[in-house]
């Protein structure tokens, strides 16, 4: 049976995007499946823009264990050239101050970089902020057309995709997540969150090298998912 979904408090600064950030298309989209995007500004300066690339989870636990405020936990998200709306899982800082801000400015496009802010789809609070073995995210998902297609979150090929619905159960669906070790993770650099193929090219070529092919195709099962 599934858990009833916490809503999330927003008692934290945040702007909401309007469609002078994305399209009106894509804006409504995301609230016909009960989403909300906000406005994330971009660390630009300090040690607080130096996240590492593709690490955002352990970037944003690491400043949280040092410097204190929260990890906020949801999606990024693009539109591809077919028109597929494609939502990553992503974290970002809840600084002391209260204030959302994006740390992984090396992961960031030149058009975010020049807005100076990212567009992030808040999910959940990190409730284990002190550990790096009890991890908790939502799965990534796809919107095309009338169909919802949900995906692993750190799968990077056609195994990703764990099931397809009709868009009327994504509110549903939104809800199932998945549980993982951050720390196996960060020992094994399969970091594959918020990425193009081109992108995660290089990384996925450094994980062949180092552990085989293997690694990419069972990366479904590897980490031992399971659906609440």
């Amino acid at each position: 049976m599934k858990k009833k979904e916490t809503k999330l408090i927003m008692n934290f600064e945040h702007e909401y995007a309007t469609n002078s950030d994305v399209s009106y298309k894509v804006l409504r989209q995301l609230n016909l499946i009960g989403m909300k995007p906000i406005k994330v500004p971009v660390r630009m300066n300090g040690i607080s823009s130096k996240g590492e690339y593709m690490q955002c989870h352990s970037n944003v636990k690491k400043i949280v264990q040092k410097h204190g405020g929260k990890r906020l936990i949801g999606h990024t998200f693009k539109v591809s050239e077919c028109g597929a709306l494609e939502a990553f899982n992503h974290s970002v800082w809840i600084t002391p101050e209260n204030k959302v801000v994006d740390i992984c400015k090396n992961q960031r496009t030149k058009e975010e970089l020049d807005k100076g802010y990212i567009i992030f789809v808040p999910r959940m609070i990190d409730q284990n902020p002190d550990s790096i073995d009890k991890e908790t995210i939502h799965y990534d998902f796809v919107l095309k057309g009338n169909k919802f297609y949900v995906l692993h979150p750190f799968g990077n090929n056609a195994s990703a995709i764990l099931g397809q619905h009709n868009k009327n159960k994504a509110r549903i669906v939104l809800n199932d997540k998945y549980h993982f070790s951050l720390r196996e993770m960060m020992n094994k650099n399969t970091y594959l969150e918020d990425a193009s193929f081109l992108k995660i090219l290089p990384k996925t070529v450094s994980m062949l090298k180092n552990y085989g092919m293997k690694v990419l195709l069972d990366v479904a099962n590897k980490h031992g998912s399971k659906v609440l």
